[in-house]
């Protein structure tokens, strides 16, 4: 099963088209590269991943997790896939959808765990995994992002996501997407969302404004947070009429160290309860990529 999903995986990628030169040629010599490798060589991978001294105790699927980020990720510990597996990904950013077009996953030039992200894909996507088979030491590491490159695949890959959450009450977790209907599918495979887990929708258009309506309508949709991008600090200004918090991920950023997406603690010192709709969080656009 692994292998016909490997080869399923590669084959929607490449069956993408759009306009984007950058992006295709980016998308197409990553495809070439991982198509060279057997199944065996993308499941071996990865060995250099978190290991208990660093706070992964259990780890039954050999995920890949990953500490080696740079930008507003430095000092994070993730569980990424790639955004060049995901079809999804692929024709927004070839097609030039708002923010897809400056993804930083396919624009990022050197990405040496591109063979471990694809395999967490492929695990995270094909096999349902068992309740505690990642145990996480919440002492060495109390938060994780989900999906910094890349996003869900399918329901089970969310599944998967909120399975590890489930097991690893004292780590808080945060996860973006832009998959609504995955994320709806997912959700309603594992039943309920994980109080650890801080989900955002990250709209594909930039400078959006989201009204109290939408606010509430993600929130009803179990989404905690609406995450936007703008291009200029006016266009934030004018994001932020119906309130909601300014973010810095970029060139002057925050670094970790605002944490409101990563700490419910902090949210609540920052005054956002949660309760009846998504708060909005307004990034600038400002170049900064992150990598491993």
């Amino acid at each position: 099963m692994l292998e016909n999903n490997l080869k399923s995986m590669f084959d929607n990628a490449a069956a993408v088209l759009g306009d984007n030169v950058v992006i295709r040629q980016s998308v197409t010599d990553r495809i070439r590269r991982l198509q060279t490798m057997t199944i065996d060589d993308i499941m071996s991978s990865g060995k250099s991943g978190l290991t208990a001294k660093k706070g992964i105790i259990r780890n039954d699927y050999g995920l890949f997790f990953s500490d080696g980020y740079t930008g507003k990720m430095t000092g994070k510990v993730g569980l990424s896939g790639f955004a060049g597996n995901n079809p999804e990904c692929i024709k927004r950013a070839l097609l030039g959808y708002g923010i897809c077009r400056h993804c930083f996953s396919f624009l990022t030039p050197w990405m040496p765990s591109l063979k471990a992200w694809t395999k967490n894909d492929l695990l995270l996507s094909t096999v349902r995994m068992d309740a505690g088979s990642v145990i996480i030491d919440s002492d060495i590491i109390p938060s994780m992002r989900y999906s910094s490159h890349g996003d869900l695949i399918n329901s089970l890959h969310l599944y998967n996501y909120f399975r590890i959450a489930a097991d690893n009450p004292g780590v808080e977790f945060a996860l973006w997407t832009k998959n609504v209907r995955i994320y709806r599918d997912g959700l309603q495979l594992f039943g309920y969302k994980p109080e650890n887990i801080f989900v955002g929708f990250s709209p594909i258009h930039m400078n959006v404004i989201p009204t109290e309506k939408s606010l509430q309508a993600a929130k009803k949709a179990g989404f905690d947070f609406i995450f936007g991008v703008n291009d200029t600090y006016a266009n934030q200004e004018k994001s932020l009429q119906f309130g909601g918090y300014k973010c810095h991920c970029g060139t002057n950023s925050c670094h970790g160290t605002c944490r409101f997406c990563y700490n419910a603690a902090r949210r609540q010192e920052l005054g956002y309860s949660g309760s009846d709709k998504a708060v909005y969080i307004s990034e600038i656009l400002d170049g900064e990529r992150h990598q491993e």
